[in-house]
């Protein structure tokens, strides 16, 4: 595994997105711990969660690509919430 590909899909990911895109992963995986604790039961994952896990990185990798198509680079999305704290992506192990 080469230094730009993410630990938990395998995929090449640009080196300064790597901890971005991985910290996304391992907020999706708790998500999903937490609303279908049954899928985390056992060693063998089951396929409803891999079905679930695909659909959100393929629906991100859809928007990152729609993002990167067009030549504009403003924000799309604020970084920040109404209390003007600095919104958190978490950083978790497994």
């Amino acid at each position: 595994m080469n230094d730009n590909t993410c630990p938990l899909c395998g995929e090449a990911v640009l080196p300064n997105l790597l901890s971005l895109h991985t910290q996304l992963e391992k907020t999706w995986l708790r998500e999903l711990k937490e609303s279908n604790p049954q899928w985390f039961i056992s060693e063998k994952v089951p396929s409803e969660c891999l079905v679930e896990f695909k659909a959100r990185h393929e629906n991100l990798k859809k928007e990152a690509n729609q993002l990167c198509s067009t030549s504009d680079y403003s924000p799309k999305i604020g970084l920040t919430d109404t209390d003007n704290k600095e919104s958190e992506v978490e950083d978790e192990g497994f």
